[in-house]
């Protein structure tokens, strides 16, 4: 749980401040890091959320059967940037190495 800072509740059309889940996950392809995922929620549209098995379910599979939140728009940008040293120690990749955000 976090406040929502500025740019997040904008996104997510609540109110700076107010209580967000911040997911953090590490995808892995034959036991091998391969993405690292950041994904925020509000709090309030699915407070249950925090109790779920989020290591074996999608995300977003729960949020749109067990929630009733569809995936209704995207907004998407792709930029490549160089990872931070949490990032690419999780990925476990050298600090700096570009990678492709979306």
């Amino acid at each position: 749980m976090i406040p929502a800072s500025q740019a997040v509740a904008k996104r997510l059309a609540i109110l700076p401040g107010s209580e967000a889940i911040l997911l953090v996950r590490l995808l892995l392809a034959d036991g091998m890091p391969l993405v690292h995922e950041s994904r925020y929620v509000a709090r309030a549209t699915c407070p249950e959320l925090l109790h779920e098995d989020l290591e074996r379910q999608s995300v977003h599979g729960l949020l749109l059967h067990r929630y009733g939140i569809p995936l209704v728009r995207v907004d998407l940008s792709i930029t490549r940037r160089p990872l931070t040293v949490e990032i690419a120690g999780a990925l476990e990749v050298p600090e700096g190495t570009l990678a492709f955000c979306l």
